[in-house]
C-alpha cells in the first residue's frame, strides 16, 4: 500500500476567552494546492483558558529550576508526590473540556470534512495557524481524532509566513553540519546533548560550550549550518524568547536578529532548543522565516530532555522524516508520566509553510545518503564476509559434509521423478526361495545359484535380453556348458572384486574376489561402491585400477552399459576415455575429486578412480524373483525380458546390503545398486533431452555463493528497521536460497544448501544483535 503524505491547514482567528474562534480548514496532499475546504467555529470558553493556566501553574510548581525534576525526589518526596497529582488532575481535566470544546456543534463541520477526506493509513500533518498564544498553547496532540488517526503530528505554523532569501541553497553534502551551542547548564546535564548528538550517524557537529554571544554570532554570520542546536537554560520573558549562553550571559533572539538572518539566508534549515519554555523563542524566529523549528512549551526535566533528544535522533538516523521522528520520540515519552507528568506535552515543532518540509533523505540525499550507507553498511558486510570465511573453512576442513550429505539425499528424495524414462532394466532375485528349490531338485553347486540353476534361466530367457549381468560372485570356474552358452552369445558379463592393496580404504569390503578363469577379461567388471563416512553409497565407479586377481579397470555397471548401448547405437557409439573426462556419445559424466559438491574428503585417496554421482530413479526398477521368472510363459516372458538389460543377483534379505542416498534408512541388495547405476547411464545417453549427469559448481563459485547469501542476509537485516520485516527478510532469503538448491537438484546440479543456510542465519543474528548493542550504546 503506498502512504500519502497529507496537509491540513488549520486557521484559527479569534480569542478563545472572550469573542470564540473562526476555524477555517484547507485539505491537500504535501507540496499540492488544497482538494478539499470547510469552515466551522469553537464557541467562547472562559472555563477552558481557565484550566490551562491551572495546568501550567501546577506543572510549574513541580520545580522551579529548568530541567530539574528528578526521579529521587518524585518517589520520596511526600510534597511532591502530591503536587503530581494535582499535575495530573489539572491535565485531565483540561484534556476533558478541550475534546467537548472541539465537539461542539458548530466545529462538526471541520470534523466531518477531515474524517471524510483523510485515510487512517495516511501521515497527516495538521498546521495550526494563530496569533494568538493561548491557542498555541492548548495541547492539540490530544485531540480525539489525533487518537483515531495515529499517523498525524500537530505542528505549529505562521500565518504570515515567507520564504526567506536564501543566497545558498541547501546542497547534498557528505556530511550534516550542526552548531550546538551548550549554553549555562547548571544543574542540568549537557553532556549527554553532546554524547547523543556525536553518536549522529552523517552528521559534522561544532560544539560551543558556554560561549560568548560573539562567538555564536561569528560561527552563524561566517559558515553554512544545516540545523542550529541548542541545550541549557531558556525562557520566555514577556513574550519574548531568551537563551543563557554561560552563568553571566544571556541574550535574546533579537539580540542575534541579523546572525540567524543571515544563518538562514546560508541555508538554515532547523532549529531545536532542548531547552525550557521555547514557545518565545518560536515568536521571534517566525519572524526571521525560519523553515523548522522544535522546542519545548513547558519547563522541562533534564532527563526528559535527554531521553526526547535520543528518540528523536535516533528515528531519524534511521531514516524517518523530521515531524515524524518528532511525533516518535513524543510518544515514547508517555512511559516516563509516571515520573514525569505531562513530558509527552512539551514538545512541540514550528512549520513555515512557505518553505517545503525538511525531508532528511531528500534534502541531503545524496551526500547523507551516500555517508550513511558507506558507514553503516561495513558493519554488515564486515560480519557477513567474516560468517562466510568462517563457514567456507569449516567446508574446507570436512567438517560440513555430514550435514551437505544429509542435505542432498533428502533433496533427491523429495525431487519429482521423471515418468517418460523408458524401463530398460530387469532385476532377477536369487531369494531364500530359488536357493531351497534348487536343493529340493537335488541340484547341486556352489554359492546362491548353481550353474545348472543359472544355465537354466538363460536357456529360458533365450536371445530376448540385450545384455545379461551375474552380480553374483564365481570364483571357480564356469561349467562347460555355461561356457558354451557365454561364447555363442557374447552379451553376458560377471562380476569380481578388486582387493584391499588396489583401492580406497573408503570402500566397503577389503578381500579381492577373483572371476572365473575361463571367463574373458573383456566379460568382467568389477563390483565395488565407495562407501562414504556415513556408510551411505552415493558414488558409483566407472573405473580405477586392476586388482591382482580382478583384471579389469571397468565398473560391473559401466561394462554392462556400454554393451547395451553399442548394440543400440550401432556404429555410431562413441565412448571418449581420458583421465579427467569419460565421454559416451556428447555426454559427459563429471568425474568426482576431493572437493566436488559437498564433499571434502581429508585426502585424495578417497577420491581414487573414475568416481560419478549415482542417477538413482525414484521408483523402484523392474524386479522379478527367480523361481516367478523361471514359471512364466513365452509371452509374458517376452513382456518382461525383451530388449532389457537383465541383471541376476542375490536378495535373501541377509546378504550384499547397502543404503543409498534415495532411502538411507532402508537397506538396499547390491544388485538393485547396480540395476540403478546401469539404468542412470544408459538412461543419461539415451535421453539427454530429459536426464543428464550429476555435475556442481567449481570450488570458487560455491565460495562466491555461500558469500554473496552471507552477505545479502546480513545487509538486508541491518536496512530493516522493525523486527518482522527482519524476519521477513530472513525467511524470504532462507526460501530464495532452498528453492535454488531444489531447482538445482531438480537438473542434477549439485549446489551448497546447508553451508549457505547457515552462512545466512549466523550473519544475520550476528548482525541483528551487534545492531542491538550499537543502537542502545549510541542511544545512551
Amino acid at each position: 500500500m503506498t502512504v500519502i503524505n497529507k496537509l491540513v491547514v488549520l486557521k484559527l482567528d479569534g480569542y478563545c476567552e472572550h469573542t470564540g474562534v473562526r476555524v477555517f480548514v484547507e485539505i491537500g496532499l504535501e507540496g499540492q494546492p488544497p482538494i478539499a475546504y470547510a469552515q466551522g467555529a469553537l464557541p467562547a470558553n472562559p472555563d477552558l483558558l481557565r484550566l490551562l493556566t491551572h495546568w501550567r501553574t501546577s506543572y510549574q510548581k513541580l520545580g522551579k529550576s529548568n530541567r530539574t525534576i528528578k526521579p529521587q525526589k518524585i518517589l520520596y518526596g511526600g510534597s511532591i508526590k502530591s503536587l503530581i497529582t494535582e499535575c495530573r488532575e489539572a491535565a485531565e481535566d483540561l484534556k476533558t473540556v478541550f475534546n467537548d470544546w472541539l465537539y461542539t456543534s458548530p466545529f462538526q463541520p471541520i470534523n466531518l470534512k477531515l474524517r471524510e477526506e483523510l485515510k487512517r493509513h495516511e501521515i497527516i500533518q495538521i498546521i495550526i495557524q494563530t496569533g494568538e498564544e493561548t491557542l498555541q498553547r492548548l495541547p492539540w496532540h490530544l485531540w480525539d481524532f489525533v487518537g483515531t488517526y495515529s499517523s498525524t503530528e500537530i505542528i505549529l505554523g505562521s500565518s504570515n509566513a515567507t520564504a526567506p532569501a536564501q543566497t545558498n541553497s541547501p546542497k547534498s553534502r557528505r556530511r550534516i553540519r550542526i552548531l550546538a551551542v551548550l549554553g549555562h547548564s547548571a544543574n542540568i546535564n549537557v553532556e549527554a546533548d553532546r554524547k547523543l548528538l556525536n553518536n549522529l550517524p552523517g552528521a559534522e557537529v561544532c560544539f560551543l560550550a558556554q560561549p560568548e554571544r560573539a562567538d555564536v554570532s561569528a560561527q552563524l554570520w561566517d559558515k553554512q549550518w544545516d540545523i542550529l542546536f541548542f541545550a541549557g537554560h531558556s525562557e520566555t520573558r514577556d513574550a519574548k524568547g531568551c537563551i543563557y549562553l554561560n552563568p553571566t550571559d544571556s541574550l535574546t533572539i533579537g539580540e542575534l536578529r541579523h546572525s540567524l538572518r543571515k544563518s538562514i539566508e546560508n541555508g538554515l534549515q532547523l532549529a531545536i532548543f532542548n531547552s525550557c519554555d521555547g514557545l518565545g523563542l518560536v515568536h521571534e524566529l517566525e519572524q526571521l522565516n525560519l523553515p523548522q523549528m522544535i522546542v519545548m512549551r513547558e519547563p522541562i526535566p533534564d532527563w526528559v530532555a535527554q531521553n526526547f533528544l535520543k528518540g528523536f535522533l535516533q528515528a531519524l538516523s534511521q531514516g524517518e522524516s523530521l515531524y515524524t521522528s518528532v511525533r516518535e520520540a513524543r510518544e515514547r515519552l508517555e512511559g516516563v508520566e509516571n515520573d514525569f507528568p505531562c513530558a509527552s506535552w512539551l514538545p512541540i515543532s514550528y512549520r513555515n509553510l512557505a518553505i517545503p518540509p525538511l525531508n532528511w533523505e531528500k534534502t541531503w540525499s545524496q551526500g547523507y545518503k551516500k555517508f550513511i550507507v558507506l558507514k553503516d553498511i561495513i558493519r554488515p558486510l564486515s560480519v557477513g564476509l567474516i560468517v562466510a570465511v568462517i563457514i567456507i573453512l569449516l567446508r574446507t576442513l570436512g567438517l560440513m559434509q555430514t550435514l551437505e550429505l544429509k542435505a542432498f539425499d533428502y533433496l533427491i528424495h523429495i525431487r519429482p521423478e521423471i515418468t517418460e524414462i523408458e524401463d530398460r532394466v530387469l532385476v532377477v532375485s536369487v531369494d531364500e526361495s530359488a536357493i531351497v528349490d534348487q536343493q529340493k531338485r537335488g541340484i547341486k553347486g556352489q554359492g546362491s545359484l548353481s550353474d545348472t540353476a543359472l544355465l537354466s534361466l538363460l536357456d529360458h530367457m533365450g536371445s530376448l535380453p540385450r545384455t545379461i549381468g551375474l552380480d553374483i560372485y564365481h570364483d571357480y570356474n564356469f561349467s562347460l556348458a555355461v561356457k558354451d552358452y557365454i561364447q555363442k552369445h557374447q552379451n553376458f558379463y560377471a562380476v569380481c572384486r578388486i582387493g584391499y592393496q588396489k583401492m580406497d580404504r573408503s570402500e566397503e569390503d577389503a578381500t579381492e574376489i577373483a572371476p572365473p578363469e575361463n571367463l574373458e577379461k573383456s566379460k568382467l567388471g568389477f563390483s565395488n561402491f565407495p562407501l562414504d563416512p556415513d556408510k551411505v553409497i552415493r558414488r558409483q565407479f566407472l573405473g580405477k585400477s586392476k586388482g591382482e586377481t580382478c583384471q579389469t579397470d571397468q565398473s560391473f555397471s559401466l561394462r554392462i552399459a556400454l554393451d547395451y548401448l553399442s548394440t543400440e547405437m550401432g556404429e555410431s557409439f562413441v565412448v571418449d576415455k581420458e583421465e579427467n573426462e569419460f565421454k559416451i556419445q556428447n555426454v559427459v559424466f563429471k568425474r568426482i575429486r576431493k572437493d566436488s559438491g559437498g564433499y571434502n574428503f581429508p585426502s585424495r585417496k578417497e577420491a581414487t578412480g573414475y568416481q560419478i554421482l549415482i542417477q538413482h530413479r525414484k521408483r523402484e526398477l523392474e524386479k522379478v524373483d527367480y523361481l516367478r521368472l523361471m514359471s512364466r510363459h513365452e509371452t509374458e516372458l517376452k513382456d518382461l525380458v525383451k530388449d532389457k538389460v537383465v541383471i541376476i543377483g542375490v536378495d535373501d534379505g541377509k546378504s550384499d546390503l547397502h543404503r543409498s542416498s534415495y532411502d538411507s534408512d532402508k537397506s538396499t541388495p547390491g544388485v538393485e545398486l547396480h540395476g540403478h547405476m546401469i539404468d542412470g547411464i544408459i538412461s543419461t545417453v539415451m535421453e539427454p533431452d530429459k536426464i543428464t549427469p550429476f555435475r556442481w559448481w567449481p570450488e570458487l563459485i560455491e565460495n562466491v555463493w555461500i558469500i554473496f547469501w552471507s552477505l545479502l542476509s546480513a545487509v538486508l537485516i541491518h536496512i530493516f528497521k522493525y523486527k518482522r520485516l527482519k524476519l521477513i527478510a530472513l525467511l524470504c532469503c532462507l526460501a530464495s536460497i532452498y528453492a535454488c538448491g531444489y531447482y538445482a537438484i531438480i537438473d542434477n546440479i549439485w549446489i551448497p544448501l546447508v553451508p549457505v543456510l547457515l552462512s545466512s542465519v549466523c550473519s544475520s543474528l550476528i548482525v541483528y544483535y551487534l545492531d542491538k548493542i550499537y543502537f542502545r550504546n549510541t542511544s545512551m
